[in-house]
């Protein structure tokens, strides 16, 4: 279950987030939608313990950012809605890399990459370069962060 109650975060003299509470019971998906600059970005950031708040409660199944951060990121998985860094790999590629920098071991990593390509409709499309499926129509909302299933 991930928790946030108050979060907040500035940067200078602009407010990000201001006063972010919501609950995501284990198996809901977390989708964010708001304009640009509403503090989609900035709110994912502090959850995934990339950036601190500057006040607030995050909590990913009973553990609390920041004391439990190394704990946080082995049950949270963050999807990007952009390829940036990697967009001249595949999607096989990709996610392996971050399974790598997430400590998955390699077994369990190319078993689970082999799940994900099938469960999204991918596996025909393993030696596609991301930044080719970037030109591809997309769906205007899409889930960017779940709790992953123990």
């Amino acid at each position: 279950m991930i928790r946030v109650e108050g979060l907040r975060k500035s940067f200078g003299d602009v407010q990000a987030v201001r006063g972010v509470d919501l609950r995501v019971e284990r198996g809901q998906v977390l989708v964010l939608l708001g304009q640009n600059g509403a503090g989609k970005s900035t709110t994912l950031r502090c959850l995934g313990g990339i950036l601190r708040p500057d006040a607030g409660l995050i909590e990913l199944d009973g553990l609390r950012l920041p004391e439990k951060l190394d704990e946080v990121r082995g049950r949270l998985g963050v999807v990007p809605d952009q390829a940036r860094l990697y967009g001249r790999n595949t999607a096989v590629e990709y996610l392996d890399r971050f399974g790598y920098l997430y400590g998955v071991p390699e077994d369990v990593r190319r078993r689970r990459i082999a799940e994900l390509l099938e469960r999204f409709e991918l596996a025909d499309r393993t030696d596609t370069i991301l930044a080719a499926e970037r030109a591809a129509p997309r769906s205007s909302s899409r889930p960017m962060c779940s709790a992953r299933p123990s």
